[in-house]
């Protein structure tokens, strides 16, 4: 066997073992968030934090790629967020799609309660209660969302 031969059978397996380890790698924003990880104390990001690194076991670089946030605000969010209980119900029937969350003109709030109204129908009584916020809170956040999204033209739904 020739040396080259050898060279070209080596950057056969370099690209078979990448292409292996990135189909093993299920992509983050696929993942979908259950509601009831807003309904904690902690802000809404880092609900999301915590959830993807304790029962997604994501790590900090892939969740920092996923949501367009620096990896110093995941490590900041999630620490922050070990101050307060933490409960999720997995078996939530309403599910919101992590890439719905991460418009970058919007807070997660604001994308996730745009969401909720603008694609699952929900009434602002039913989201506060879901999230366990006011609904005054609520209508506001929505109402900040929509003049956001007006603005930027990004109205989806």
């Amino acid at each position: 066997m020739k040396e080259s031969d050898i060279e070209k059978i080596r950057n056969t397996i370099d690209i078979l073992e990448g292409f292996i380890g990135n189909a093993n790698q299920k992509d983050i924003k696929s993942y979908k968030i259950p509601i009831s990880v807003f309904s904690n104390k902690s802000a809404p990001l880092q609900s999301i934090i915590r959830y993807l690194k304790d029962f997604k076991k994501a790590k900090n670089s892939e969740i920092s790629k996923a949501i367009n946030r620096s990896p110093k605000t995941i490590y900041s969010s999630y620490v922050q967020s070990k101050g307060y209980d933490f409960f999720v119900d997995e078996r939530d029937s309403i599910k919101i799609p992590l890439s719905e969350l991460t418009y970058s003109n919007s807070t997660v709030s604001e994308n996730l309660i745009y969401f909720l109204k603008a694609k699952e129908n929900l009434r602002t009584i039913d989201l506060a209660r879901m999230l366990k916020r006011s609904p005054s809170c609520v209508s506001q956040i929505y109402k900040r969302s929509v003049n956001k999204k007006k603005k930027n033209g990004l109205q989806k739904y």
